[in-house]
């Protein structure tokens, strides 16, 4: 499930997903993040787990949260060519080949597009979301016993 989804919903990590989107200096994403977010609203809808207005108000409450959104459009070349190499889907790649442009990396819940990108000539652009939660956590004093 999409980090950003972990926002809104109770979903396993769900702490460590609010941590990363309170405390990180910057959030860059592309627009897809929002039509994932919809699908997944959609999902829990249909499941009864949310109140369909309530997935209204959660995906409409996307343009309070602080993310630098970039279009997904110009990165889709690049995407493509990273789903082919990794083998995996091409709206995760998406993600990378932002993260490749800007020279940071991807915060994932999914340890096997994590496990992809490490074992790849991309390693080093993808962190698991405890993990930055973790050194989020220390960084801010936490960390201390």
């Amino acid at each position: 499930m999409s980090v950003a989804a972990k926002w809104f919903l109770p979903e396993e990590q769900e702490d460590h997903a609010r941590r990363v989107l309170t405390d990180a200096d910057v959030l860059l994403a592309p627009d897809l993040l929002r039509v994932e977010l919809a699908n997944v609203l959609w999902k829990a809808a249909g499941q009864g787990r949310l109140d369909p207005e309530q997935a209204v108000r959660i995906l409409d409450g996307m343009d309070d949260q602080p993310l630098d959104v970039r279009a997904a459009g110009p990165l889709l070349p690049r995407a493509l060519r990273l789903a082919i190499q990794l083998r995996h889907p091409v709206y995760d790649c998406v993600y990378i080949a932002l993260a490749e442009r800007e020279d940071c990396k991807v915060v994932t819940a999914d340890r096997r597009l994590h496990d992809r990108v490490e074992g790849s000539a991309l390693s080093g652009r993808t962190a698991l979301l405890e993990v930055v939660s973790t050194q989020l956590t220390a960084a801010a004093g936490g960390g201390r016993a």
